[in-house]
This record gives C-alpha cells, sequence and structure tokens, in this order.
C-alpha cells in the first residue's frame, strides 16, 4: 500500500481494516497455492507409487513427503533425526498405523555424528561440513546450533523392515553417505542435488551403478514432472542435465535399478 494511500485511509479510519483485509487475502493465496502444489505433487508421485509399496522417507523433517506417499496408499518409514521435527511428525500422523517413524539419521555405518541445525531453517539441517561451509546457505549456521544425532544405515532398515520400492533421500549434502550404506539393490531411488557440489551427485549415480543397470532422470524444484521425456542411460543423462543446469539449479535425480547385479 503506499503512503499515499496509508494516509488517506488512515484519515478516513479504515486503514487497520484495509490492512486486515489485506492479510486476510494474502493468506487465502497463498493457502491455495500450497494446495495447488501439493496436488501437483500427489500427482507426480502417484506414477511412481502404489497402495501397498513400502517407502523410506529418508530427511523426513516434519513429514510432508511422507503424506503424500501415505495417501498413496504406501506403507513409510521416516527417518529424521531433529527431535523438535519428530515430535510434530509423529503428532501430525498419531492415528496413521502405515507410518514408523525413526528418530536417526543415516550413514554408511552405524555411530553418532554431529548435525548443523541452521537457526532459522531446520530443513536445511546438515551432517555435511562442505555443505555448511561452502554450500548456498553456508551463511545460514552462523547462529545454528550443533547437536549429535544417532545414525544407522540403509541396510539396517531393510533388514528390520524389509526392501522397500522407493527410497527418497533429502540429507541437505550428504546423500552419498547414506547411499553407501546400501548394499542391495532398490526398485527406485532419488536423491537431493544442487549444482555447486554435482560432482558429489556424479559418486551417487556412479555408486548406484554397481547395482547393475541404471536409467534415470530429474525434477527441479517442486517434483510436479520429470525435466526429460523418459529415463535415460547414465552418460546421456549427465550430457544433458549438464546442459540445462545452472549456479542456482537444484532438484532431485531420480535411479530406477534395472536388472540387478544381486536380485
Amino acid at each position: 500500500m503506499s503512503k499515499r494511500l496509508k494516509k488517506i485511509a488512515s484519515f478516513l479510519g479504515i486503514y487497520r481494516v484495509a490492512k486486515r483485509a489485506e492479510k486476510y487475502l494474502y493468506d487465502i493465496l497463498n493457502t491455495n497455492i500450497i494446495k495447488q502444489n501439493k496436488k501437483k505433487e500427489l500427482t507426480f508421485y502417484s506414477s511412481l507409487i502404489k497402495p501397498g509399496q513400502l517407502c523410506f522417507d529418508v530427511g523426513a523433517n516434519i513429514g510432508d513427503k511422507s503424506e503424500i506417499f501415505l495417501k498413496l496408499g504406501a506403507r513409510v518409514v521416516a527417518l529424521e533425526p531433529q527431535s523438535d521435527c519428530v515430535r510434530k511428525l509423529t503428532k501430525r500422523f498419531r492415528s496413521n498405523k502405515d507410518l514408523t517413524v525413526i528418530e536417526k539419521g543415516l550413514s554408511n555405518t552405524n555411530g553418532t555424528l554431529s548435525l548443523s541445525i541452521s537457526s532459522t531453517e531446520n530443513t536445511i539441517s546438515t551432517m555435511s561440513d562442505q555443505w555448511k561451509e561452502k554450500g548456498r546457505f553456508s551463511n545460514k549456521y552462523s547462529e545454528g546450533r550443533t547437536i549429535n544425532v544417532e545414525v544407522s544405515t540403509l541396510d539396517d532398515l531393510v533388514k528390520d523392515y524389509g526392501s522397500p520400492d522407493y527410497i527418497k533421500i533429502d540429507v541437505e549434502g550428504f546423500e552419498f553417505n547414506v547411499l553407501k550404506g546400501l548394499s542391495s539393490p532398490v526398485k527406485l531411488i532419488s536423491f537431493e542435488f544442487v549444482s555447486e557440489f554435482f560432482d558429489d551427485a556424479k559418486k551417487c549415480i556412479e555408486y548406484l551403478s554397481t547395482f547393475g543397470q541404471i536409467r534415470l532422470n530429474a525434477v527441479l524444484g517442486l517434483p510436479e514432472k520429470f525435466i526429460f521425456e523418459s529415463f535415460l542411460d547414465p552418460e546421456a543423462f549427465l550430457t544433458q542435465i549438464k546442459e540445462i543446469m545452472n549456479n542456482e539449479t537444484c532438484g532431485d535425480i531420480f535411479v530406477k535399478i534395472e536388472n540387478p547385479i544381486n536380485a
């Protein structure tokens, strides 16, 4: 609202009413956008996840992705090392028997690791020193805190809950360490990537290639649609994604493991 309009509205005694109305309209618009985005995500994942399938949500935070998987009829094991997030996650889905919440992080071995938590955004909490010190959010941790958290492995999860149909990994630069804790093939895996550390994404791809023939696709930002018309072999994928990347590119890489070696 311009200064002139503020003066006129104030003079007429309606400025406060106008501000409340403005906020009300903003909240409605924002709510509608969130609903539309959730609907788009639900449609996107419906082509990948079927009722009765098992999903691992690694880096679940407060369960936005878990909610989508549950709506699609999947059973979900959600991993989240932050106690505050776990409390919200548990409360949010307390009546849903298809969700198991585990207050742990994941790595390539069992033990305890340091988790850096931003003072303003718990969604970018990380166990990666590189992410914390050199990534695009490095300025977010100076006033944050560091806690020690228990970590397990994907192999342990498979042993306890069975082999999943899909593993979603969103752990802010620690994806490769998580994947190294998996020693058996899974049908579908996705992991987050950012352009400044794309070499880490390539290491993830190389590691998953050891399980068998793989094909890849990706989404940028909100999971709404794949950027390529079909899943590609690693060489074609890496060539084509480099052509569209810039310094701000981020998203998720989806990997299908076909003809697994140890199946």
